[in-house]
């Protein structure tokens, strides 16, 4: 009898293997995939609005950065709406509302420390969407998993 409970649990237990493991090294590859894609898009935001700082610091003035510029931004903004929270497009809305001329519509209340300061803010809650601020226990991170898709 424990023979044959054997074989059997081997056999279902192959199979189970068969069948599960490239189901779970896809999803896997799926989270670390959009991880990536999530972490790419803080490094262009970053870069992108190091450039506009920059350039508007050098002229002393506005100087519009020119089409390519804000070609990649509107990619980053696209990217910042469909892969991170509400809150982190907020944030990060709050930054670009602000490049502009004159640094955004409320230019009478606002300097380049008011820029970098949004921009830090921003970048923080798009940093902590990604997890690498604040290192959850594994418990947590299934947890907050398994929410996300309900």
């Amino acid at each position: 009898m424990s023979i044959v409970i054997g074989a059997v649990a081997g056999v279902l237990g192959a199979i189970l293997t068969i069948f599960l493991t490239p189901a779970l090294q896809h999803y896997f590859w799926k989270f670390q995939r959009r991880e990536e894609l999530r972490l790419a898009t803080i490094n262009e935001a970053n870069r992108l609005s190091a450039e506009f700082i920059t350039k508007y610091m050098e002229e002393g003035r506005y100087k519009d950065p020119g089409g390519d510029f804000w070609q990649s931004f509107q990619t980053v903004i696209a990217n910042v709406k469909a892969l991170f929270s509400d809150e982190g497009y907020q944030e990060f809305e709050k930054m670009a509302a602000m490049m502009g001329p004159n640094l955004g519509p409320e230019y009478e209340k606002r300097d380049v420390y008011d820029f970098v300061v949004a921009r830090d803010r921003a970048l923080r809650v798009l940093y902590d969407d990604v997890g690498v601020r604040k290192i959850r226990p594994p418990w947590e991170w299934l947890a907050g998993q398994f929410r996300k898709t309900k």
